[in-house]
This record gives C-alpha cells, structure tokens and sequence, in this order.
C-alpha cells in the first residue's frame, strides 16, 4: 500500500524521512550533495557536474582531528547559480517551431 503525503509542510518534510530539511528548520543553509540535489530537482551527478565546471562550490567541513571531512553546498550559491541558469521557455530552441506557429496566428 502507497503512503500518501500529508498535507502541511511540517508533516511533509517529516514523511520525507531525512530529506531536504527538519520539520523544525525553516531555513538550512548548508546541504549535503543529496539534499541539494533534492532540493533543486538536480541529478547528484549534475550537481557534481557543475562543481567540476567551477559553477558550483563544493564547501568540505572538516572536524578537528578528522582528515577527510563531509560536503556541503550553500543553498544560497545553488540558489544563485539557478537563478542564473533559468532561459525562458519561448527562448529555448525546441520551442521555436511553436513561436513560429504562434506568430503567425496559428495553433500556440
């Protein structure tokens, strides 16, 4: 049987289980690859993409006496970096042939 989601946010981030945030969070700044990629509907993969293209910074937190540390991205960077990344749709060229159409008063 399917679990269905409930339906205030608190109880959501909660069904999650461990995703993008705490229900008691309403703000967490720094994310691991998994919930960046959660919260911006990217691939893992293309996140790690970006880190590799300088787009995006990977951030390692190291604990005292620790050597490899974990990773964590800045919400606000990944933010910035979509924001930056957002074409309108009519710009993208798998849409031209429908502007065309639109254009001249045919079907949208």
């Amino acid at each position: 049987m399917a679990s269905v989601p409930p339906s205030n946010f608190s109880q959501n981030v909660a069904w999650l289980g461990g995703g993008v945030m705490h229900p008691s969070t309403t703000f967490q700044r720094w994310l691991s690859i998994t919930q960046a990629a959660h919260y911006s509907g990217l691939t893992d993969r293309t996140l790690r993409n970006y880190e590799g293209a300088k787009l995006l910074k990977f951030h390692r937190i190291i604990q005292p006496g620790a050597t490899r540390g974990t990773v964590r991205i800045d919400r606000l960077e990944l933010d910035a970096l979509i924001e930056e990344s957002v074409a309108p749709a009519s710009s993208l060229k798998m849409n031209e042939g429908r502007k065309l159409a639109a254009d001249k008063g045919g079907v949208r």
